[in-house]
């Protein structure tokens, strides 16, 4: 079975109580979710927390109206939640109950896809994948490259 793998960073001010939750839109593509991943860096002292939905729905946490908090925690949660019609878009709402700093949750979407030719919702969503690809790769930048170059030269002398 063909998978796709989506990211985002998910920045919710502070002071982003319920009654006012952020909201991020996330683009995906026909199939299933095969698992989310959340990662919570370290500083979000369990003051920030999210949760998903799906047109109206709220499908993680199941319980709803509550929402997943944590901090510096890296969390799994297996799903094979479809997404069969469109829009084949989930929606992040996010909470901050820091007075002081935002903080960012990344998010992270294993898709798996059906046999055959996959079915995007737009052609934006097409290159908003191969974005998010290119993003979680490090690639160095030109600067980068040269420093490793001339460390290479020198016989990895710092």
């Amino acid at each position: 079975m063909k998978k796709a793998f989506f990211s985002y960073a998910c920045e919710i001010p502070p002071q982003t109580f319920p009654e006012a939750e952020s909201r991020e839109e996330m683009s995906l593509t026909y199939g299933e979710i095969d698992e989310i991943q959340i990662v919570f860096p370290a500083g979000c002292a369990g003051l920030a927390g999210i949760r998903f939905f799906h047109d109206t729905r709220q499908f993680l946490p199941f319980n709803e109206d509550e929402f997943i908090f944590s901090d510096a925690e890296a969390i799994r949660i297996p799903l094979g939640f479809e997404i069969h019609s469109e829009p084949y878009t989930i929606e992040v709402r996010g909470v901050n109950m820091d007075d002081i700093y935002s903080h960012t949750v990344f998010v992270r979407i294993v898709m798996n896809l059906p046999s055959g030719e996959t079915k995007w919702s737009t052609d934006v969503d097409k290159i908003e994948y191969v974005k998010s690809v290119v993003n979680a790769m490090e690639i160095p930048s030109e600067e980068e490259e040269e420093e490793e170059e001339e460390e290479e030269e020198r016989g990895g002398e710092a």
